[in-house]
């Protein structure tokens, strides 16, 4: 006749052979004292070798041995704990979800945590392409031209808020790092609206600009956006502004000493 322990590890067995989550159960001690087809099937290790090993032996995530790890976090603080980490089962590394669930006895005391991991690497893999293509279509819409040896040319079209300012500004100062620019002319003809964020990361551009060696030039206010600037009481007195960005193209030749001579026919 069995007894009640090993029917109830026999019972704890079933239900992780039909689960398709790759799942460990774990002692207070760290050692893996069950696991599922799920997880067995991530490694060439059997499952009678698995069973026994320290649960950082096999996981070998960032968190082990640490005061991170989830396991020793989820007996400590009796919840569950959840993050999300590369695992090595084998040499190919692994983005996974890994859940760390207390476990208990019949008493209620607890005995060590299960560990189900979840592979979120396709969801990664989503992500870093996803922020990939975000960047390539914002430097497709934002893009910053070379028009003259030494001057940068940035037109920005449509609603400016405070994130995508912050992002085209970095570029441009980037740009200017990379190209030894001395002027750059900011185009915002294509601006309908204009806030105090963004209002303020023009001018902190500006300055940056100015601490790279360069000069900055706002071309193209259009009067509404001239309008609320005024209104919001920002002061662009000291910054150099044109009606337009041939105008702006006109300052900055003036500026780096370069004539523009037309041909006769």
């Amino acid at each position: 006749m069995k007894s009640k322990e090993n029917v109830e590890k026999d019972e704890i067995f079933e239900i992780l052979s039909l689960s398709p989550t790759p799942v460990l159960i774990i002692d207070k001690d760290l050692n893996i004292v069950q696991l599922n087809e799920a997880i067995a099937s991530l490694t060439e290790i059997s499952a009678d070798e698995i069973i026994g090993m320290k649960c950082y032996d096999f996981l070998k995530t960032d968190f082990c041995k640490t005061e991170k790890c989830l396991c020793k976090r989820a007996i400590k603080e009796n919840k569950i704990i959840s993050e999300e980490v590369i695992i090595c089962v084998t040499e190919e590394e692994v983005f996974y979800k890994v859940i760390a669930t207390p476990r208990k006895n019949k008493q209620g005391e607890i005995i060590g945590c299960t560990e189900s991991l979840i592979d979120i690497s396709t969801i990664k893999k989503l992500e870093e392409t996803t922020v990939k293509m975000a960047k390539e279509i914002m430097e497709v819409a934002n893009p910053i031209v070379s028009v003259f040896e030494g001057i940068l040319a940035l037109p920005i079209i449509g609603t400016l808020d405070s994130k995508r300012t912050q992002q085209i500004m970095e570029n441009l100062l980037k740009q200017i790092v990379e190209t030894g620019s001395k002027i750059a002319i900011i185009d915002i003809t294509g601006v309908t609206m204009i806030d105090t964020l963004v209002a303020n990361h023009l001018l902190q551009t500006v300055s940056a600009v100015s601490l790279l060696g360069a000069e900055a030039i706002i071309t193209g206010i259009r009067p509404a956006v001239a309008q609320t600037i005024v209104h919001l009481g920002i002061d662009l007195g000291e910054i150099v502004t044109r009606a337009s960005m041939a105008e702006g193209l006109q300052y900055g030749f003036n500026k780096l000493g370069i004539k523009v001579i037309r041909e006769s026919k």
